[in-house]
Parts: C-alpha cells; structure tokens; sequence
C-alpha cells in the first residue's frame, strides 16, 4: 500500500512539473503576439524536440543538442523556410526565454 502511495503521489508530482512547464511556455510564447494557431505550432516543435533527445533533461542540452536535431530535421523532412524558422523561433523562446 505504500508503494501505491508513492508511485500516486511522484506520478501526481510530475504531472503539475510538466503542467506548470507547458503553462510558463506558452505565456512565454504569447509575449510574442503570436496568434492561438501559431501558438499550438511552437508547443508542437518543441514537443518534437523534447521527444528527439528523450531522457535529457532540457537545462543539460547545449548547442551539440540543438544541431543533432536541426540536422536529422533535415535528413527526414522536406521543410520550407517558414516551418524551420517556425522551429528555430520555438526553440528559442524555450532556451532564451524560458529556461
């Protein structure tokens, strides 16, 4: 029963971590003016980024993280111009702003 207990209150913990992370994020992005659209695409590349380096906390990446992703953007997708600056706005609203 303790053991229930425990894994219900760090799965509760980690849960209102990643809430309040999405949350500062997007008040972070709506300084910018950005439009609810444009918004949900900055949440979406960051999430893509998050999900390429799974089991990096965000506060150890440095710009060898960075350019790993960029680079297997590039490899994998047929971006246009606007969605990479989209990508790069995105992150670095995360980095610069955020973090």
């Amino acid at each position: 029963m303790i053991w229930l207990e425990f894994i219900i209150t760090t799965t509760l913990d980690y849960n209102q971590k990643v809430s309040k992370f999405w949350s500062e994020y997007v008040d972070s992005v709506r300084k910018g003016a950005l439009s609810q659209r444009e918004i949900k695409h900055n949440v979406m590349w960051v999430e893509r980024y998050i999900d390429f380096h799974q089991g990096l906390k965000l506060l150890a990446h440095s710009s060898t993280e960075m350019d790993g992703f960029f680079q297997d953007l590039g490899r994998k997708t047929r971006l246009k111009d606007w969605q990479l600056r989209q990508a790069v706005k995105a992150l670095r609203t995360l980095f610069v702003e955020q973090l």
